[in-house]
């Protein structure tokens, strides 16, 4: 929240972890700012909200993951965590 009002910063770029993206849904999503993660957690994009709306995920969720390489798609590989 510092940076939002202090710093009157116009977007975040971070968390890494799906833990810590997940506390800035609330924070960025309350202030209609955008943060960017690359964190894979479903959480972090699901139950559709409206907070959500504002955390842009740089990486496909692990859940989509799984399935494209159960899928035959292609072959991934991922660590989670």
């Amino acid at each position: 929240m510092r940076w939002i009002e202090s710093h009157e910063a116009n977007a975040i770029i971070g968390a890494s972890i799906t833990p810590c993206a997940l506390a800035m849904v609330d924070v960025f999503g309350t202030a209609k700012r955008p943060a960017m993660t690359s964190a894979t957690g479903d959480d972090i994009a699901y139950p559709i909200s409206e907070k959500r709306d504002w955390i842009v995920m740089c990486l496909q969720t692990a859940a989509r993951l799984a399935n494209m390489q159960t899928g035959g798609w292609c072959r991934l590989e991922y660590q989670n965590g």
